[in-house]
């Protein structure tokens, strides 16, 4: 049992040293290489009490670095952040504060500054696809 543990501990701390996780991805990590469930448990208590585990923490520390490097709206944002795992409540507090809707409809002019010349249409498309809502679109593109 100790030696099941000290596996799927190593295992988690490569997960984990590549980039941060969630509970969810390290969960179905350690179910994919067929750890029984009292040891995944074991490994997720460990790692959250010290502190390398936390999806407040987590989907912060994601939904900075994707504005920061793939400009993109809230409802994308919210729909990786929960392919990932995080708790709805979790996504719609993160998502709120660091991409408010002043914020986000600068941020969909700014993504479409450069399309002047291309039909409404194509804008809305463009800016879809890249997660933002009716709203948002609406208001950059009327304004």
């Amino acid at each position: 049992m100790e030696e099941e543990l000290n596996k799927a501990l190593s295992v988690a701390w490569r997960i984990i040293g590549i980039r941060p996780r969630s509970v969810f991805e390290i969960r179905r990590k350690l179910n994919q290489k067929r750890f029984n469930e009292e040891i995944i448990k074991e490994v997720i208590d460990k790692l959250e009490s010290l502190e390398l585990l936390d999806d407040k923490k987590f989907a912060r520390q994601w939904t900075e670095e994707r504005l920061r490097n793939r400009a993109c709206g809230k409802l994308l944002i919210k729909k990786k952040l929960m392919d990932k795992g995080i708790d709805e409540e979790i996504v719609n507090n993160i998502s709120e504060e660091l991409l408010p809707q002043k914020k986000e409809v600068e941020l969909a002019r700014k993504i479409i500054e450069n399309r002047d010349k291309e039909p409404r249409q194509k804008k809305v498309f463009f800016l879809r696809s890249k997660g933002f809502g009716w709203e948002i679109i609406s208001e950059v593109l009327d304004s």
